[in-house]
C-alpha cells in the first residue's frame, strides 16, 4: 500500500512539474522573439516608445506654444496582433488625434498567448 501511494504521489509531482511553465506570452516584435520572461516585456515596451518617440510629430500650435506635456494611451494588441487604442487622456485634441494615428501606423506583430492560445 506504501509503494501504491508513493508510486500515485509521484507520477501526479512529475505531471505537475512537467507542464509548460511559460504559458504567458507577451506580445512579440520581430526584433524580440530571441527574448523570454522579463527580457520579452522589457523589448515589447522599448519597441513601442522608440517607435513613439520616433514617429510622434506635436502638432504645430503646440510646437510655437512650447507645450511640454503627456498623452496617457491605453492599448491592447488583438488576437491576430493589431493594436488597438482604447483610450487616451490628453489636454489637446490634437494629441488624442496625434497618438491615435501613431497607434495606428504600428506594425502587426505576434499577439500575446495564455496556454499557447492567442487573447
Amino acid at each position: 500500500m506504501k509503494n501504491l501511494l508513493f508510486t500515485f504521489i509521484f507520477l501526479n509531482a512529475s505531471l505537475l512539474f512537467s507542464q509548460n511553465q511559460n504559458s504567458e506570452q507577451f506580445p512579440t516584435f520581430p526584433n524580440c522573439e530571441n527574448k523570454n520572461g522579463a527580457e520579452l516585456e522589457n523589448c515589447f515596451y522599448n519597441q513601442i516608445q522608440n517607435f513613439v518617440f520616433n514617429n510622434f510629430k506635436v502638432p504645430e500650435n503646440l510646437k510655437q506654444n512650447n507645450y511640454k506635456g503627456i498623452a496617457i494611451v491605453l492599448f491592447e494588441v488583438d488576437t491576430i496582433g493589431v493594436f488597438k487604442v482604447q483610450y487616451v487622456d490628453a489636454v489637446y485634441p490634437e494629441l488624442i488625434a496625434e497618438s491615435k494615428r501613431i497607434f495606428s501606423t504600428l506594425p502587426n506583430i505576434k499577439p500575446a498567448t495564455y496556454s499557447g492560445k492567442p487573447t
